[in-house]
């Protein structure tokens, strides 16, 4: 696998992204063949409501690939119920790393950490720690007013009753910028991922606008399981180097 430290430093900056599914990527050039979609006809139930419990202590592991070739994981784990600033709140961790063999080329360990209200599921403090190479970053956001960051969004997404055809609607602040982010459900799909089998799930298409207008860089689609845990199975990520995609390995507990 022939890469430079832009290529692999942009790949999983843009897997941030990816992992918590919020915001759209640029549009896709190349395709894999890792998951495809069920051509079978099947009578499917009718869907389960989503679980309203967080899910303290699950932990979701996707591996990575690139155009169909294996460049790291990604982990997102509902570490703990705490306190900060006299309000009880869930510590979310999320995790993206290169494979040994990029790491040999471009060694990468992002985190992004979240501390989600526990009675609104609102931010109440952001972290971005970036290790990209050289280059090192510690990002700290405090929200003073109740909106999403990129971890509280994906959680609360989970919670809501996704019906084909309609859509969720919040507000996400990252990147110094508010997005109003709309979770499209474009329909019900089963969906067969090589060695891992077939999954009922719904496919949805995250969109977002900046002061009113639409981002133009593309997008990005989540195939969440249909059961009640709503759980992310598949991740896509469209990118003008070809297509990313996270595909979860496990959840736990």
């Amino acid at each position: 696998m022939a890469t430079d430290k832009k290529t692999a430093g942009a790949l999983l900056a843009a897997l941030l992204i990816l992992a918590v599914g919020c915001l759209p990527a640029p549009p896709a050039h190349a395709e894999t063949n890792f998951a495809r979609k069920s051509k079978e006809t099947v009578a499917l139930p009718p869907l389960s409501p989503p679980d309203q419990a967080f899910p303290l202590g699950e932990k979701l592991v996707y591996d990575i690939s690139w155009v169909g070739i294996p460049i790291g994981t990604g982990e997102l784990w509902a570490k703990e119920k705490t306190s900060l600033a006299g309000r009880e709140v869930y510590h979310i961790v999320g995790v993206i790393e290169t494979n040994k063999f990029l790491s040999t080329i471009f060694p990468v360990h992002d985190e992004i950490h979240s501390w989600i209200d526990v009675a609104t599921l609102r931010s109440v403090r952001f972290e971005k720690k970036i290790s990209e190479g050289s280059k090192k970053i510690n990002e700290k956001m405090v929200f003073e007013t109740p909106t999403h960051d990129v971890l509280s969004a994906f959680y609360w997404v989970r919670r809501q009753m996704l019906t084909p055809g309609e859509s969720a609607k919040t507000v996400v602040r990252a990147d110094r910028k508010e997005w109003a982010l709309e979770v499209v459900v474009m329909r019900r799909e089963l969906i067969t991922v090589r060695g891992r089998g077939t999954f009922d799930t719904l496919l949805v298409e995250p969109r977002s606008r900046v002061a009113g207008r639409p981002e133009q860089k593309g997008k990005s689609l989540i195939h969440l399981s249909a059961d009640s845990s709503r759980k992310p199975v598949k991740l896509t990520y469209k990118a003008p180097f070809g297509r990313i995609m996270g595909i979860l390995r496990k959840r736990t507990p």
